[in-house]
Order: C-alpha cells, then structure tokens, then sequence
C-alpha cells in the first residue's frame, strides 16, 4: 500500500524526536544525579546482579553482560568503555567502579585491556547512589526496558553523593554539554549552608572547579563568573611545571584535565622536528600512575622562557569549556548556573529522604498493626488455638476470629501464617517491648515528615559522613595569571600597507612606494592582522618590531602557494567593523561577527572559514551596516546581488552557505560591498564600470543575470 505523505514534515518529525532522543537518553546528564542514562544503567546492572562493593571482583563481560541484557542498547564496547572510564583515577574525581586488570594509563585514552583480561564492580562511592532504592526513594520515577520485562530507575536518589563531583561532558544534537569537576567536601559543605540558610550568598557556596589530574587554573576571576551563569570563558588550565637545575629539565606534571601524554609527546617531537634551536634535547615519558614528562633543555636554554614557549606551543596549557547544560527533571536541556544546579539537587534529595522515611513510617504501622493482633492472640492463646484446630479450613477460622476478637485482616493473616508450636510460645513480654521501640521509631518518622528543619538534619547529616569518608583535599590550584607585560615606549607609528608586506616608519615620514595600499597612523601597541587565502588568521604583535619593512611571509609560516588576502591593523582598523564576510572561490559565503577574531591568536594562527578539499578562500570583505549590499562575480561574468543582511551570522570556523549558482567550469573572481552611501551610481570592478543602476536586486535562490562581456 502506497501512502502519501508531506516529506517535509516527516523528515521534521523524525529529526525532532531524534534530537530528543539523543538528548534525554545518551548525552545530556540529569541535574538531580549528574549522571547519564547510559552508566546508570550498568550501575543498576550490577546492583541487582550483585556486582556491588559489598560482593566479590568479577570479570568486566559479567557486568557488561548484565547491562546489555537488562537495558543498555547501545553495544558492549561503549558499555565497557563507560564502565572502564568510571573507574579511572585520572578521569573521575572520585570513581564510581573498582577495577583489578589494565585499565588503562594516562599515556593513552586506549591503553585498557579487553574484558575478558579486567575484572570489576561497583565501587564502594556508587552504594550512595542506590541508597533509598528499594525503600521508594525516587517514587513512580521508573521506566520499562527495552522488552518491557523489568523496571530501570530513570534517576538515582544519590542522597549525600551527587555526581556532579566527576564532572560531565557529551554532545547531543544542537546542543553540548561541559560541565567540570568539584571537590567533594567543598561542594558537600555548600549544600549544607544552602540547606540551611537558603538566603547564603553566592560567594559563600562558590566552588571552584578541582580537576582528578590537579593543574592549576590561571583565569578564576572569569571560571567564577562562568559558573555562576552556568557557561561564560572557558576555564584555562595549566600543567604543573617544575625545573630541576641539576638535570637541565623540566618537568611536567598535573597535565590539563584530558590531555593524555601521547598528545605532548607528539607535540614536542614535532616542534623540535620543524625547528632545531627550539631549545630541547631530548623529551622521555617517565609517566606510571600519573604523568610525568621529561623535557631536557638545551645547552644555555633559559627554563623560565622554555616555560613560556610550552605553554604557548603545546597542550600543557589547555581550556576545558563551562556549558552547564543539564536535564531538568530528567527531561527538558537547561542551562543551570552553579546556584540553580546546588538548589535542584536538594530539592531532588528532599523529595527521595521524606520517600524513604514515608516508606520506614508505612513499614511501622504495619509491624505495629501485626504486633497488636499478635499481643490480643498471647492473652487468648487458648481460645485461639482452639478456634483454629476447630475450623476445617483457614477462610473458616479467619472468619471465627474477626468476628470474636475483631481483628483486621493483616493481624488475622500473620495469626495464621505462623506454625501452631510458634503460636502456643507467643511471648508477650518481648512483643511489649517491641512495640515501645516501633512506637518511638512512628513517633520519630512523623516527627520528621511535618518538621522541614528536622528533615533537613538527616539531610546534613548524611552530607558531612559522605564528606568525611570520602573526601580530600583540593588537586587543582585556583588563580589569577597576571601576564607578564613587557615594558616599551608606546610611540606614535605610521603603518604602510601593501598587498604581501607592512612597513613600520616614524609618524612623520611620508613612505612613498607604489605598491602602498593603505597608510594608517597608529601606536605600536597595535597589532597587523592577516586572513590567507587557505582561510587562516593570524595576528602580528607591532611591539617588537623596529621601522623597516617586513614582508609577511616572514613574520608568519606560510605554506606553499598560500598567500596574504587581507592585512590590516587590528585598533580602530580591523576592531571597528560589526562582521567579516568571506567568499571561497569555489562559491560558499558566510558572515562572522568581528568579535570573534581575537588579536591574540595562536603564532600559528587560527581558522577564519573552514574549507572544502581543492578550495580557496577568494575575497575578505569587512561590513559595518547590514543593510549594504554584496556583489558576487564569477569567471564568466555572471553574478549575484542581494544584502548583507540576508546572511545568518555563523561561528569563524564555519563553511557558510551557496553564494551564487555556478557550473562546473565557474568558479567566483571577485566580490565587492555596495554602500548606500555610494555617491556614484558607478564602481569599478575587475577594471570594468558597472553602472548601480542596471543591478536588479536578487535573493542568493533567484536566478543568476550576466553582469558585462
């Protein structure tokens, strides 16, 4: 059968609940546990097959196994590799499983053994996680699996322990998440001011991030301000670099939080590899249990400068992204500032600890209820005994006894489920006794359940334990890097532009050479700016640089065929346009804000517009107004014209969108801004005239019109 359907919306709705899915169910954490679905869901394996700290070690395919086979559908290297990640001391602040067998080193993210060569469980941290499950913790919070034979915990109560300790990262559809690690005493004692003054001041529940491979943060005062908003600068970590004056070494220890050895290792061969006087003998990876890198100097090498340049040239300084995206209540992405995260975390512990004492509470009655039948049945032992020996089947003498003795249905149940030589040595006396202490423990839940303060209590209570059983000291120190200026005379400098060099001379002379394209009176705290034709950005820092001409490829490494398309000065030159607009000749078009291009790029440079293989980037156009106009040509004249403002702004190392239609043989030659403010109803263009008016003004969809030839 044949059915006809709008393609469009189809396609919509399957890409909608697509993004949902990967969204809800594999990327994004749930504020309230901090945890994904996938690892809760081998966490819950192992905790209903007896995979816990409190049971033996078994191999890794076991909990694998339990997990595919419950709930996990998402193939068993993922699981293994989840699993494996939980346990690693350099990749979780406090892990979550214990692990016998290679599983792994900081060298490598690949360096574990296969399953079948690890064994595993949960860690002793993880019971906190199910504590209160079976107790209805988190209610009617559950799902069915995948052939609906079983029930999963869509949350986990993790009253005391909340997992946002080991920090959390995955990239959904559309969306991302980045959330760093804490230090659990710091975050536990901010849970408990808040708990107990909801009023506390942000500045007094602040906590800094604290990395499982220590580090030191160098830009706090904008970490602070990022959490507070849940996503703002990144954070910029440092390795720990230490010089040792006997050997001539430095060494590096406390790597970024994810930089894994291997990556420096590389990095280092291949600066020394590019450049002999780079200053470094020899580099041997010492790293075991925790990095350790060798770096032997050169001879008369000064350590503070190599320190400098290592920084500057490898991961050793590395930036970890704040983007606190989080599931609210399990199902809706939010951006949750540290406040907002702490606040939803004990209302989630509030609701599941007054489940649990609601559960202990029912529990009670029901145990007092079966004790006050049991209590009636001692004093008429014999008259029960009797009734019962009596009755020709178990409906006969539950209904002799309800009507005689009045008792209820559950007391009448527990009189006769017990064996008649348990019922003739009921002991009245140890019954007595057990009701006081149940009838203090009903007095005790109640009090709990109307009192919120006493509540709260047990809530801290349980906060400090966890704090004193597992918790440290802080890894990662916390700064304020103030950068080391240099100290010049800032002078007033003439900048002389052509279209592959720059010329720096007094302010009062006049440099007069034919190729000048652009002379710009500026300071020489100023920077050159330069986008290529291979769509990279580079800065020029004029500090350091003394009058006479440079060319560019000089100052910057060029690649072969690669040549300067733009250069200009960055202060009130580069800084005062609202966007770059870059054309690639093989006709994709896109438009950035100007903010994104910073005067303080890489020495190797940036990406300003991500390329196609077999592309180059063929004009660089800077734009103030959006309502100005673009013009496209292409090799055979052909061309598009439309505003500036029908352009989306997109990310600097974005490929952009079709700027015209062309064939196989097309390919654009130039492009250029139509200014409303253009007082000529002419401009000259690849040497023509072309006159405004005979442009009609087009959409980048509408057909493409022969412009001249």
């Amino acid at each position: 059968m044949i059915k006809n359907v709008d393609f469009q919306s189809t396609m919509e709705d399957a890409f909608l609940k697509y993004a949902a899915s990967v969204t809800q169910e594999r990327a994004i954490p749930d504020v309230r546990d901090m945890l994904k679905i996938g690892l809760r869901q081998g966490l819950y394996a192992q905790f209903t097959n007896k995979l816990t700290h409190k049971d033996k070690m078994q191999k890794a395919q076991k909990s694998v196994a339990a997990a595919m086979a419950q709930s996990y559908v998402h193939g068993d290297v993922a699981m293994y590799d989840t699993f494996i990640r939980a346990a690693r001391p350099w990749s979780y602040r406090y892990p979550v499983e214990d692990v016998q067998g290679s599983f792994g080193n900081p060298s490598s993210p690949d360096s574990h053994a296969a399953p079948r060569y690890v064994e595993m469980r949960a860690g002793e941290v993880a019971d906190y996680f199910f504590d209160g499950l079976k107790k209805n913790a988190i209610g009617d919070q559950w799902y069915s699996n995948y052939d609906d034979t079983e029930l999963i915990p869509s949350v986990f109560p993790s009253i005391g322990l909340w997992n946002i300790v080991n920090g959390c990262s995955g990239i959904a559809v559309a969306m991302a998440t980045s959330v760093p690690q804490f230090n659990l005493k710091e975050v536990n004692e901010a849970l408990i001011k808040i708990i107990r003054n909801p009023q506390v001041d942000f500045n007094d529940i602040y906590c800094a991030p604290d990395f499982a491979t220590g580090g030191t943060i160098v830009n706090a005062t904008q970490v602070k301000e990022s959490l507070r908003c849940g996503k703002g600068d990144s954070i910029r970590l440092r390795a720990k670099l230490t010089y040792i004056p006997t050997q001539h070494m430095i060494q590096a220890t406390e790597l970024p939080y994810g930089v894994f050895t291997n990556t420096v290792i590389d990095q280092l061969a291949t600066l020394t590899s590019e450049d002999d006087s780079y200053g470094i003998d020899r580099v041997i990876d010492h790293t075991k249990k925790t990095a350790d890198i060798r770096i032997y100097l050169s001879k008369d090498v000064n350590p503070a400068t190599m320190i400098a340049k290592l920084y500057n040239d490898t991961s050793l300084e590395d930036y970890f992204s704040i983007n606190m995206v989080m599931l609210d209540h399990g199902r809706f992405p939010k951006i949750f500032g540290w406040r907002a995260a702490c606040d939803a975390y004990i209302e989630h512990i509030r609701e599941c600890q007054r489940n649990i004492i609601q559960f202990d509470l029912d529990k009670a009655l029901a145990r007092q209820n079966i004790i006050d039948g049991l209590l009636i049945a001692a004093a008429n032992i014999d008259d029960i005994v009797a009734i019962i020996r009596s009755s020709s089947n178990p409906t006969e003498a539950s209904t002799k006894l309800i009507a005689k003795y009045h008792f209820n249905d559950e007391q009448v149940k527990a009189i006769l489920a017990m064996r008649l030589s348990s019922l003739t040595k009921i002991d009245g006396i140890k019954l007595n006794e057990e009701l006081e202490k149940i009838k203090l423990d009903i007095t005790n839940y109640q009090h709990l359940l109307s009192e919120n303060t006493a509540l709260d209590e047990v809530l801290i209570q349980k906060l400090q334990d966890i704090s004193n059983k597992f918790g440290d000291t802080r890894r990662t120190t916390i700064t304020d890097l103030i950068e080391p200026q240099e100290t010049f005379e800032e002078k007033q400098i003439r900048l002389s532009i052509s279209s592959d060099s720059f010329t720096i001379s007094d302010s009062e002379k006049k440099v007069r050479t034919k190729s000048i394209t652009t002379d710009i009176m500026t300071t020489n705290t100023d920077s050159v700016v330069v986008i290529t034709t291979f769509g990279q950005f580079y800065s020029i820092n004029l500090a350091s640089l003394i009058f006479k001409t440079y060319k560019i490829k000089d100052l910057i490494e060029l690649r072969p065929n690669e040549k300067p398309i733009l250069i200009t000065n960055y202060h009130n030159g580069f800084d005062t346009y609202d966007s770059v607009i870059t054309i690639s000749k093989l006709g994709l078009i896109k438009k950035t804000r100007i903010n994104e291009y910073s005067p303080r790029c890489s020495k190797r440079g940036v990406a300003a517009v991500k390329l196609n293989d077999g592309d180059i980037l063929q004009q660089v156009l800077l734009v103030t107004n959006d309502d100005n106009k673009i013009l496209i040509v292409n090799n055979n004249n052909y061309y598009n014209y439309y505003s500036v403002n029908s352009l989306t702004y997109t990310g600097r190392a974005t490929k952009g969108v079709k700027a015209m239609p062309l064939k196989d043989d097309e390919f654009i030659k130039n492009a250029a801004i139509i200014y409303d403010t253009t007082i000529s109803d002419s401009i000259i263009l690849e040497g023509n005239t072309i006159m405004l008016s005979s442009l009609i003004e087009s959409t980048r969809t509408s057909k493409r019109s022969k412009l001249y030839g």
